[in-house]
Protein backbone atom coordinates (compact mmCIF):
# COMPACT_ATOMS: atom_id res chain seq x y z
CA UNK A 1 0.00 0.00 0.00
CA UNK A 2 2.82 1.93 0.88
CA UNK A 3 4.72 1.22 -2.30
CA UNK A 4 1.93 2.37 -4.08
CA UNK A 5 1.21 5.44 -3.13
CA UNK A 6 5.09 6.51 -3.60
CA UNK A 7 4.87 5.54 -7.45
CA UNK A 8 2.26 7.38 -7.69
CA UNK A 9 3.69 10.31 -5.84
CA UNK A 10 6.39 9.87 -8.28
CA UNK A 11 4.50 9.43 -11.32
CA UNK A 12 2.58 12.89 -10.51
CA UNK A 13 5.51 14.81 -10.29
CA UNK A 14 6.60 14.01 -13.63
CA UNK A 15 3.49 14.29 -15.38
CA UNK A 16 4.03 18.07 -13.45
CA UNK A 17 7.55 18.90 -14.73
CA UNK A 18 6.47 17.77 -18.56
CA UNK A 19 3.58 20.55 -18.00
CA UNK A 20 5.45 22.96 -16.66
CA UNK A 21 8.55 21.88 -19.60
CA UNK A 22 5.81 22.20 -22.14
CA UNK A 23 4.16 25.49 -20.98
CA UNK A 24 7.40 26.81 -20.42
CA UNK A 25 8.62 25.87 -24.19
CA UNK A 26 5.14 27.64 -25.21
CA UNK A 27 5.50 30.65 -23.41
CA UNK A 28 8.91 31.11 -24.89
CA UNK A 29 7.74 30.85 -28.26
CA UNK A 30 5.09 33.00 -27.91
CA UNK A 31 7.22 35.85 -26.67
CA UNK A 32 9.22 35.18 -29.75
CA UNK A 33 6.58 34.97 -32.15
CA UNK A 34 5.45 38.57 -30.35
CA UNK A 35 8.66 39.90 -30.40
CA UNK A 36 8.83 39.63 -34.35
CA UNK A 37 5.18 40.59 -34.79
CA UNK A 38 6.38 43.68 -32.98
CA UNK A 39 9.55 44.57 -34.94
CA UNK A 40 7.88 43.90 -38.37
CA UNK A 41 4.74 45.99 -37.59
CA UNK A 42 7.23 48.85 -36.60
CA UNK A 43 9.73 48.60 -39.13
CA UNK A 44 6.35 48.65 -41.98
CA UNK A 45 5.43 51.84 -40.19
CA UNK A 46 8.37 53.35 -40.31
CA UNK A 47 9.21 52.41 -43.97
CA UNK A 48 5.46 53.89 -44.53
CA UNK A 49 6.60 57.32 -42.65
CA UNK A 50 9.82 57.06 -44.64
CA UNK A 51 7.92 57.32 -47.86
CA UNK A 52 5.71 59.50 -47.10
CA UNK A 53 8.31 61.67 -45.65
CA UNK A 54 9.89 61.33 -48.80
CA UNK A 55 6.92 61.85 -50.95
CA UNK A 56 6.32 65.62 -49.74
CA UNK A 57 10.25 66.41 -48.95
CA UNK A 58 11.62 69.34 -50.67
CA UNK A 59 15.16 67.66 -50.78
CA UNK A 60 16.34 66.19 -53.74
CA UNK A 61 18.42 63.24 -53.55
CA UNK A 62 19.17 62.97 -56.98
CA UNK A 63 21.56 66.09 -57.05
CA UNK A 64 24.49 65.45 -55.35
CA UNK A 65 26.39 68.60 -56.45
CA UNK A 66 28.77 69.42 -53.87
CA UNK A 67 27.16 66.77 -52.08
CA UNK A 68 26.74 63.24 -51.71
CA UNK A 69 24.42 60.62 -50.19
CA UNK A 70 25.47 58.81 -46.67
CA UNK A 71 23.50 56.18 -45.06
CA UNK A 72 20.35 58.02 -46.52
CA UNK A 73 21.63 61.33 -45.60
CA UNK A 74 22.55 63.80 -48.13
CA UNK A 75 26.03 65.29 -46.67
CA UNK A 76 27.31 69.27 -48.99
CA UNK A 77 30.72 67.79 -49.19
CA UNK A 78 32.49 71.49 -50.50
CA UNK A 79 36.09 72.28 -49.16
CA UNK A 80 35.07 75.96 -49.52
CA UNK A 81 31.86 75.97 -47.34
CA UNK A 82 33.91 74.25 -44.50
CA UNK A 83 36.60 76.32 -44.85
CA UNK A 84 36.84 78.62 -41.14
CA UNK A 85 35.03 82.11 -42.11
CA UNK A 86 35.41 85.18 -39.44
CA UNK A 87 32.55 87.31 -38.52
CA UNK A 88 32.57 90.55 -35.99
CA UNK A 89 36.18 89.27 -35.38
CA UNK A 90 34.93 85.52 -34.32
CA UNK A 91 36.15 82.84 -35.81
CA UNK A 92 33.38 80.17 -37.20
CA UNK A 93 34.31 76.69 -37.26
CA UNK A 94 33.44 73.50 -37.41
CA UNK A 95 30.62 74.09 -40.43
CA UNK A 96 28.33 71.14 -41.31
CA UNK A 97 25.87 71.23 -43.68
CA UNK A 98 23.48 68.07 -44.00
CA UNK A 99 19.81 66.68 -44.07
CA UNK A 100 18.43 64.86 -41.57
CA UNK A 101 15.35 63.37 -41.59
CA UNK A 102 14.06 65.76 -44.28
CA UNK A 103 16.07 69.08 -42.63
CA UNK A 104 18.40 70.52 -44.24
CA UNK A 105 20.87 71.31 -41.06
CA UNK A 106 23.77 73.86 -40.38
CA UNK A 107 25.59 74.08 -37.63
CA UNK A 108 28.93 75.80 -36.61
CA UNK A 109 31.04 76.94 -33.78
CA UNK A 110 31.61 79.93 -32.73
CA UNK A 111 35.04 80.98 -31.13
CA UNK A 112 34.92 84.99 -30.07
CA UNK A 113 38.94 85.17 -30.81
CA UNK A 114 37.85 89.42 -30.38
CA UNK A 115 39.01 91.14 -27.63
CA UNK A 116 35.63 92.21 -26.87
CA UNK A 117 32.46 90.15 -25.96
CA UNK A 118 29.26 90.11 -28.51
CA UNK A 119 26.22 90.58 -27.21
CA UNK A 120 24.65 87.97 -29.67
CA UNK A 121 21.95 88.64 -32.11
CA UNK A 122 20.35 87.52 -35.67
CA UNK A 123 22.37 86.61 -38.80
CA UNK A 124 21.81 85.97 -42.26
CA UNK A 125 23.95 82.85 -44.15
CA UNK A 126 23.99 83.48 -47.20
CA UNK A 127 24.74 80.44 -49.58
CA UNK A 128 26.52 80.62 -53.06
CA UNK A 129 27.35 78.81 -55.81
CA UNK A 130 30.93 78.21 -57.20
CA UNK A 131 30.53 81.10 -59.76
CA UNK A 132 29.95 83.34 -56.60
CA UNK A 133 25.83 83.67 -57.55
CA UNK A 134 23.62 83.52 -54.72
CA UNK A 135 22.02 80.03 -54.02
CA UNK A 136 19.86 80.85 -50.48
CA UNK A 137 19.90 81.93 -47.56
CA UNK A 138 19.17 81.30 -43.97
CA UNK A 139 18.56 83.00 -41.14
CA UNK A 140 20.36 82.24 -37.77
CA UNK A 141 20.34 83.01 -34.24
CA UNK A 142 24.40 83.25 -32.79
CA UNK A 143 23.56 83.26 -28.78
CA UNK A 144 25.72 85.58 -26.36
CA UNK A 145 29.63 84.59 -26.36
CA UNK A 146 31.68 86.30 -23.89
CA UNK A 147 35.44 86.80 -25.56
CA UNK A 148 37.55 83.81 -25.37
CA UNK A 149 34.57 81.65 -25.17
CA UNK A 150 32.58 79.39 -27.66
CA UNK A 151 28.96 78.94 -28.35
CA UNK A 152 27.03 77.51 -31.79
CA UNK A 153 24.91 78.13 -34.64
CA UNK A 154 22.27 75.77 -35.45
CA UNK A 155 19.37 76.85 -37.86
CA UNK A 156 17.69 74.38 -40.21
CA UNK A 157 15.37 74.58 -43.13
CA UNK A 158 12.64 72.39 -45.32
CA UNK A 159 14.26 73.81 -48.20
CA UNK A 160 17.17 72.13 -50.27
CA UNK A 161 20.45 74.43 -49.59
CA UNK A 162 23.04 71.20 -49.17
CA UNK A 163 24.14 71.65 -52.65
CA UNK A 164 26.18 74.71 -51.66
CA UNK A 165 29.54 75.60 -52.98
CA UNK A 166 29.97 78.25 -50.08
CA UNK A 167 28.36 81.18 -47.72
CA UNK A 168 29.49 84.34 -45.71
CA UNK A 169 27.62 85.38 -42.68
CA UNK A 170 26.14 88.90 -42.63
CA UNK A 171 24.07 90.81 -39.78
CA UNK A 172 20.61 90.80 -40.21
CA UNK A 173 19.03 94.11 -41.63
CA UNK A 174 15.88 95.57 -42.87
CA UNK A 175 17.62 95.37 -46.64
CA UNK A 176 18.43 91.42 -46.25
CA UNK A 177 15.88 90.37 -43.62
CA UNK A 178 13.42 92.81 -42.46
CA UNK A 179 14.75 92.23 -39.25
CA UNK A 180 16.88 94.35 -36.75
CA UNK A 181 19.98 92.22 -35.89
CA UNK A 182 18.10 91.74 -32.20
CA UNK A 183 15.29 89.40 -34.02
CA UNK A 184 13.01 92.32 -34.01
CA UNK A 185 10.75 94.09 -36.82
CA UNK A 186 12.51 96.81 -38.68
CA UNK A 187 10.30 99.90 -38.60
CA UNK A 188 8.27 99.77 -41.64
CA UNK A 189 7.83 96.05 -41.48
CA UNK A 190 5.09 95.90 -39.11
CA UNK A 191 2.25 96.83 -41.12
CA UNK A 192 3.57 94.15 -43.87
CA UNK A 193 3.75 91.48 -41.29
CA UNK A 194 0.22 92.20 -40.40
CA UNK A 195 -1.45 92.54 -43.60
CA UNK A 196 0.32 88.52 -45.30
CA UNK A 197 -1.61 85.84 -45.32
CA UNK A 198 1.27 83.51 -46.16
CA UNK A 199 2.06 80.81 -43.60
CA UNK A 200 5.63 81.32 -42.44
CA UNK A 201 8.31 78.78 -43.57
CA UNK A 202 10.47 76.39 -41.22
CA UNK A 203 13.74 77.89 -40.38
CA UNK A 204 16.79 77.64 -38.31
CA UNK A 205 16.54 78.63 -34.44
CA UNK A 206 14.65 82.33 -34.15
CA UNK A 207 14.88 82.86 -38.28
CA UNK A 208 12.37 83.86 -39.98
CA UNK A 209 13.14 83.69 -43.75
CA UNK A 210 13.19 80.58 -45.45
CA UNK A 211 15.97 79.89 -47.70
CA UNK A 212 15.25 80.44 -51.14
CA UNK A 213 16.62 79.44 -54.41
Amino acid sequence: MKKGTKETVVSNNGKGKKIALIAIIAIIVIAVIATIIYFVVKNNKEEEAQKAQNENSLIDMNNTENAEIIEGNKQNTSEALVQNKVYEGMTITGINLAVYDGVSSFTATVENTSDKDYEGGIVVLIFTNQDGSEYARLEASIPEVKKGESTYIDAGTTSDITNAYDFRIEKATAENTGLNADGSLAEGQENTEQDTVETPAETGNEGTTPATE
